[in-house]
């Protein structure tokens, strides 16, 4: 995932998203794997200034967060969002 939110920030959008596919198709990724509009608003379509599909992209993954939250990530993902608006 980290190599995947570099290519985004450094303008290498579809590389990014393409290695961010693959890594959540990962087994591995299981647990986080519901959170996947999260990475993709903040990680990859705010990096390409598309704010109107990142925030849509966050209220999916808030939606997601407050039914199932594992790992206490909801009020980061709010911040994500705050720091889009």
């Amino acid at each position: 995932m980290l190599a995947a939110i570099a290519l985004a920030v450094q303008g290498r959008f579809e590389e990014g998203r393409a290695l961010c596919e693959r890594a959540f198709a990962d087994p591995a990724a299981a647990p986080i794997r519901q959170q996947w509009p999260i990475f993709e608003g903040y990680y990859l379509e705010l990096p390409a200034g598309r704010l109107d599909e990142a925030l849509v992209h966050l209220d999916e993954g808030i939606a997601v967060l407050e039914r199932v939250d594992p790992f206490g990530r909801l009020p980061y993902v709010l911040l994500f969002k705050f720091a889009i608006h």
